[in-house]
C-alpha cells in the first residue's frame, strides 16, 4: 500500500462512523487501524490497541472500556458486570467479545482448547454470528480463559505477521 492509501485507510479507521468500512478494509477483522510508516506501509496496531480501537468504533459505552484490553476482559470483570448489574450491557458485553476476537471464528482453536460445545457459539465471533447472551451462559464463564487464550493467540499473531510483512516491505524498499 503506498503512502497516500495507509494515510487515507487511517483516517478512515479513526472515524467512528465508518465501521462498514472498516471491517471490507480490514480494521477490525485484520490486522488494525494502520500508523503511517516511512515507505508508505501501514504499521500494525499492538492487539490491545486494536482491542480498544474496535471498542471505540462500535461504541462501547465509555463505563465499559475497562474491558477493552485483554488483562481487562475477565472472569471477573464479567461477573460484576452480570452479577452487580454494572453499567455493562449484555449488548456491550457482546461487543467486547466480538472486538477481543477481532470477528474471526475461533471455533477449532476454542474445541482444541477444551471449551464446551454448549460454549462454543461465544468462539464465533464473525459479523454474521449470533450471539445473543443469557443467563443460562454463565456455565461458560469456565472455559473463557481457554477461549480468550485463543483470541489473544490470534491477535499476537496477526501482530508479528504485521510487523514482520512491514520489516520486509521496508527492506524491499530500500534495494530498490
Amino acid at each position: 500500500m503506498h503512502l497516500l492509501g495507509s494515510v487515507a485507510l487511517s483516517l478512515l479507521c479513526s472515524f467512528s462512523g465508518v465501521v462498514d468500512a472498516c471491517f471490507s478494509l480490514g480494521c477490525i477483522g485484520g490486522l488494525g487501524c494502520p500508523t503511517p510508516f516511512p515507505f508508505g506501509i501501514a504499521m500494525p496496531q499492538e492487539p490491545n490497541e486494536h482491542f480498544s480501537t474496535c471498542c471505540s468504533l462500535l461504541d462501547v459505552p465509555l463505563t465499559c472500556r475497562q474491558m477493552c484490553t485483554f488483562e481487562g476482559y475477565n472472569v471477573t470483570a464479567i461477573q460484576s458486570s452480570l452479577s452487580f448489574g454494572m453499567p455493562c450491557s449484555a449488548a456491550a458485553l457482546a461487543q467486547i467479545q466480538f472486538c477481543a476476537a477481532r470477528g474471526v471464528d475461533h471455533s477449532n482453536c476454542c474445541q482444541a482448547a477444551g471449551v464446551s460445545t454448549q460454549c462454543l457459539m461465544f468462539c464465533d465471533q464473525s459479523p454474521n454470528a449470533s450471539n445473543e447472551l443469557s443467563l443460562s451462559h454463565m456455565q461458560c464463564l469456565e472455559g473463557f480463559e481457554s477461549m480468550k487464550s485463543c483470541f489473544v493467540g490470534h491477535a499476537l499473531t496477526e501482530y508479528y505477521r504485521g510487523k514482520q510483512a512491514m520489516l520486509d516491505n521496508a527492506h524491499r524498499n530500500r534495494l530498490l
